[in-house]
């Protein structure tokens, strides 16, 4: 509605001075949410890699370790 309104109000030549502000805007926009997408995938992508690489180096550090209880029983020595 505002963008109506100033459509009608506006002279020819700040018209095409608004319409390439917002083609601007809109670039602005389109290039940080793909560059935020990236940024993000590019950090947790080798994040995930090094807990899986620590985990298996290190597998006690890990969540789903449970020491071994010895147990005369279960097998656990």
């Amino acid at each position: 509605m505002l963008l109506n309104w100033l459509d009608q109000k506006l002279e020819p030549e700040q018209l095409k001075r608004l319409e390439k502000l917002r083609s601007n805007l809109i670039e602005i926009v389109y290039v940080n949410v793909v560059f935020g997408f990236f940024a993000i995938f590019f950090w947790i992508l080798p994040l995930a890699f090094l807990i899986l690489i620590f985990n298996l180096i290190f597998p006690e550090t890990g969540p789903y370790y449970s020491p071994c209880e010895p147990h005369p029983y279960d097998g656990c020595e």
